[in-house]
């Protein structure tokens, strides 16, 4: 059974509950002018938001609800379960792209609901349940892709397992979202905290750009100009890894 709610809608909900809820995750800070010199000779000065942590990125996804004993994954566990698509690499290179940038010490997760109906995406949304009605996983616990063809994620929620399919392929683990929302899964995961400065989001969107290859280095141009660091880094992320950029702070409120 599809999902009967949008991707946009889920992403939207799960980041904004990060957001508003739990104190380790936060939208990368922007610079904003002081006020307080508005007016001065010279123009003014620009006051900087200090934030410190590492970058995640979220790659938002639909859950199918698979309840019938005749789905294919049902012998996994012999109750009703939930899977979502990955791109197969023969139409995107997404899941080889996401392994890279994970692999250069940023933090990146598939993220999909255990919800699959409107109203239940409204209840949790309500009630800030969304972030513990999903699960989290890694690109890199998922590992490579054995060919182009089409594969699942297939999960239950209350298994720490999952498994990459067709051909079954233990996953482990599959983080709760009740455990990623606290941020005790990701305190393993997690490089030392760096300066969210507006020059490390600068390299960070380089960075990001160098991965996605050729097709990155012709967009860069574009990006080089007007945008504001926190802007073209959550530009890039979008556009080249379909993900959402947010920061995560091991210890919220901590500037080092």
């Amino acid at each position: 059974m599809k999902a009967h709610f949008s991707e946009f809608s889920y992403g939207f909900c799960l980041t904004y509950e990060l957001v508003k809820r739990f104190n380790h995750f936060t939208m990368p800070a922007p610079s904003f002018p002081s006020l307080v010199a508005e007016g001065r000779t010279g123009g003014g000065y620009d006051v900087e938001v200090e934030l410190w942590g590492t970058p995640l990125f979220l790659q938002f996804k639909l859950s199918d609800y698979m309840k019938r004993r005749s789905a294919r994954e049902w012998p996994l566990f012999s109750f009703p379960y939930y899977r979502f698509s990955l791109r197969a690499l023969r139409h995107s290179k997404q899941h080889e792209l996401l392994r890279t940038l994970e692999s250069k010490g940023n933090m990146v997760f598939y993220v999909a609901p255990t919800l699959h109906t409107e109203t239940e995406l409204n209840i949790a949304f309500s009630t800030m349940q969304i972030v513990k009605n999903s699960v989290f996983v890694s690109p890199s616990d998922i590992g490579k892709l054995p060919d182009d063809k089409p594969h699942s994620i297939v999960f239950h929620p209350s298994s720490p397992v999952g498994y990459l399919c067709s051909t079954p392929r233990l996953i482990n683990p599959v983080i709760s979202g009740s455990r990623f929302g606290e941020g005790t899964s990701l305190l393993e995961r997690a490089p030392r905290p760096r300066r969210i400065s507006d020059d490390y989001l600068s390299e960070l969107s380089y960075n990001m750009l160098e991965v996605a290859g050729e097709d990155g280095t012709l967009f860069a141009r574009a990006l080089i100009s007007d945008l504001p660091p926190s802007t073209r880094a959550a530009l890039v992320a979008r556009i080249f890894f379909g993900a959402e950029l947010l920061i995560f702070s091991p210890e919220p409120g901590t500037l080092g």
